[in-house]
């Protein structure tokens, strides 16, 4: 059975207890709130550039213009990572306002690990 709750309240809490955030990302973080609270963010694909600017930009600190790759493989946002620098990458699969399920399996399933360039391909 998995758990019912995204992420464990208290190990975020213990990862995030030294992290100071700017002016700008404490705004940005209370206004992606505030739209989401008040129903403006409902229509995912409409608002895919202000995710990005608001969450992955400003207040996550991703590069729009270097680092971002858009619906490469089967996934919203990528940011790869440089081999020489010895990186990783992230994925972002965003999920509607109105998605009540975010553990529902999406189509198709990837159940091997190396099947992962499918999701995130690398160029």
């Amino acid at each position: 059975m998995a758990d019912s709750e995204l992420f464990n309240a208290r190990t975020i809490a213990r990862l995030s207890s030294k992290i100071k955030l700017t002016t700008k990302q404490s705004y940005n973080a209370r206004e992606w709130i505030r739209l989401l609270e008040s129903g403006a963010l409902d229509e995912e694909k409409k608002n895919y550039l202000k995710f990005a600017n608001m969450i992955l930009q400003d207040v996550l600190g991703y590069s729009m213009e270097k680092d971002l790759h858009f619906e490469s493989g089967r996934v919203e946002f990528s940011f790869r990572g440089s081999p020489e620098a010895k990186t990783g990458g992230v994925c972002i699969e965003v999920k509607g306002a109105k998605t009540k399920d975010l553990f529902a399996e999406q189509s198709p399933i990837i159940s091997e690990p190396s099947d992962f360039h499918v999701l995130c391909p690398r160029d």
